[in-house]
């Protein structure tokens, strides 16, 4: 399956209604069709989590998948 992915820098794609573990399957069918690093920001920690696990499961092996930790830095948070 072949979807319509950005060609560049500014040009932006937005998906809705993606359900189950649709969103998942887009990411792996994307990276397959890119081999280039994809960026998804999600709302949650948990979110994340599960969209990792939906997304390794569709995801051809040896597909390197990496989370970003969350440390809940703020602005204004003063350090010593």
């Amino acid at each position: 399956m072949s979807f319509n992915l950005p060609k560049g820098s500014g040009d932006q794609r937005t998906l809705f209604n993606l359900s189950g573990s649709a969103q998942g399957y887009f990411i792996a069918q994307s990276c397959a069709q890119t081999k280039k690093p994809i960026l998804v920001i999600c709302e949650s920690i948990s979110q994340a989590q599960a969209l990792e696990v939906q997304t390794q499961f569709y995801l051809e092996k040896n597909t390197p998948l990496k989370q970003f930790v969350d440390w809940e830095t703020l602005p204004y948070d003063q350090f010593s």
